[in-house]
């Protein structure tokens, strides 16, 4: 079931960050198979599972932090922003930084 790919990319970051309480059924189950399509590439290739999802945590942290003024989320003030091909490249750099000699 991919029926998040419907889903604009503003809807999916909406959704990627909202409070699990405040979503009805259907959607915490969108927003697991997004998590999920977004931690299998990175843990397909070897990274445990374990970093992914500390990363997705410090991913998640980073993005939501609001500006100065307190109203907008780092997110909100790009232009664009894909969650998942946003999370790719986050993943990217850890493994660049950390696993590479």
């Amino acid at each position: 079931m991919k029926e998040y790919i419907k889903l604009t990319p503003r809807q999916q970051i909406r959704l990627f960050i909202a409070e699990t309480k405040t979503l009805t059924d259907n959607q915490r189950m969108l927003r697991n198979k997004l998590i999920q399509d977004m931690i299998y590439p990175p843990t397909s290739k070897g990274l445990p599972r374990e970093i992914v999802l500390k990363e997705l945590r410090k991913f998640y942290d980073y993005w939501t932090e609001l500006n100065s003024s307190g109203k907008k989320q780092r997110w909100e003030q790009q232009s664009t922003f894909e969650v998942k091909k946003r999370f790719r490249t986050w993943i990217n750099n850890v493994i660049e930084r950390n696993f590479k000699n």
